[in-house]
């Protein structure tokens, strides 16, 4: 089903849920709850119960379908800079890709901090060597004093080792898990976790951003 279609299915649910939240703000506002011995938000409950799981896969399917018009967007984005000869643009985007599929492969394979030593690296590491042609790629055009001026950039450097930082969070990641020991506190993001390589991808992103989009 397309994203239209989607929206209208779950439209029903999406409306009872802000209707009946909407309900209970206004009963906790005027204190109404006490006075039926709170048999009220009982049925409320219900309510919403209903709902979500009316939505929640619906929802799911809908974020799904812009995950993959937007990967579908941005592979004809990375085609055009290709086209054009914007190499050094290209390879940046074809590294912060990379890494997107790792982590898309990980959260596949239902793994996360937690659990990080079930991780199948047999998975990752094509996408890990795939990342490294990228960013070596990206470092032999900026390289190049005619392309930084074909694409308008005046530093050879444009992100400052934030995609080494990038390989090396993915490499840090993969010792992680064949050291087969478990991450104590995943909360902290430490360097070998999943959540410290998505922190860096980030910074790649918003550095692409203010550098080829802004």
């Amino acid at each position: 089903r397309d994203r239209d279609h989607l929206v209208k299915a779950f439209e029903p649910s999406l409306r009872k849920l802000m209707e009946t939240f909407s309900e209970i703000s206004s009963s906790e506002m005027h204190g109404t709850y006490a006075k039926n011995q709170y048999q009220k938000p009982k049925e409320l409950h219900k309510v919403i119960q209903a709902a979500v799981a009316e939505f929640e896969p619906l929802a799911y399917e809908y974020f799904d379908a812009l995950d993959e018009i937007g990967g579908e967007r941005a592979e004809k984005e990375r085609a055009k800079l290709k086209d054009d000869g914007q190499l050094i643009a290209y390879n940046a985007s074809c590294a912060i890709d990379k890494t997107r599929a790792i982590l898309d492969a990980c959260e596949a394979q239902g793994v996360t901090d937690e659990n990080i030593n079930d991780l199948d690296l047999t998975q990752i590491r094509p996408l890990y060597d795939e990342l490294v042609a990228a960013v070596a790629a990206f470092d032999e055009a900026a390289a190049d004093n005619d392309q930084l001026m074909k694409e308008s950039l005046t530093n050879s450097r444009p992100f400052d080792g934030l995609l080494d930082k990038d390989i090396q969070a993915v490499e840090w990641m993969m010792d992680q898990v064949e050291s087969g020991q478990p991450i104590e506190d995943p909360s902290l993001e430490p360097l070998g976790s999943i959540a410290h390589v998505a922190n860096t991808l980030t910074e790649c992103i918003d550095r692409y951003n203010s550098v080829f989009v802004n």
